[in-house]
């Protein structure tokens, strides 16, 4: 093996620093806090939510005035004149035919007259009619008549004629008609 010679020089730290170009720290700089830059900050913001107001604010204004809520019988007219077009009699779907203009007229007394009638049975909501004073005398025997007939469809398994069938529908809408209601509606001013 060779022998490895190491030569160590030592300097000494004044040495060292007379040598090499090393500053002292300098001290910390004042921080002047800069309020140009947060107050123009605060302008764009005031400016951003003054904006946002104003189209807010015009959007109302220019918004399309609500339509008139459609009365009961409109609803229900339409609804019987739907369930026309879906030509179930000419389906051979009595039963469903039946069951769908019972549930039209039912929910027509609930609308118009404000009367749980889809929830009862036939002979709860009959009897509950009986002593009520919201219907007339033959407008409660146009209604019996009619929910008797759906019922013998939808639960005895009755087969009407086609003449019974299209008086069941004629009943419906007479029912709907006769004591349809008109609806006033009194609109405000408004400030545009």
């Amino acid at each position: 093996m060779l022998p490895l010679f190491i030569s160590i020089i030592m300097l000494t730290i004044s040495a060292f620093a007379q040598e090499s170009d090393i500053r002292d720290i300098k001290p910390p700089l004042a921080s002047g806090f800069n309020y140009w830059i947060y107050l123009f900050l605060l302008i764009i913001l005031i400016l951003l939510a003054l904006l946002v107001w104003y189209l807010i604010k015009k959007r109302r204004q220019t918004k399309a005035v609500p339509l008139a809520p459609r009365a009961a019988h409109e609803i229900a007219l339409e609804r019987l004149s739907n369930l026309k077009g879906k030509r179930l009699v000419q389906k051979g779907l009595i039963k469903e035919f039946y069951i769908e203009l019972s549930d039209i007229v039912r929910r027509y007394v609930e609308a118009r007259f404000s009367f749980r009638a889809p929830e009862m049975t036939t002979q709860e909501f009959l009897s509950s009619l009986k002593y009520s004073s919201i219907l007339s005398g033959s407008e409660k025997e146009l209604l019996e008549e009619f929910l008797t007939r759906c019922d013998l469809v939808k639960f005895a398994k009755y087969s009407p004629s086609v003449d019974e069938i299209e008086q069941s529908f004629k009943s419906a809408e007479e029912f709907i008609v006769g004591t349809k209601q008109e609806i006033i509606i009194q609109r405000e001013n408004i400030k545009r």
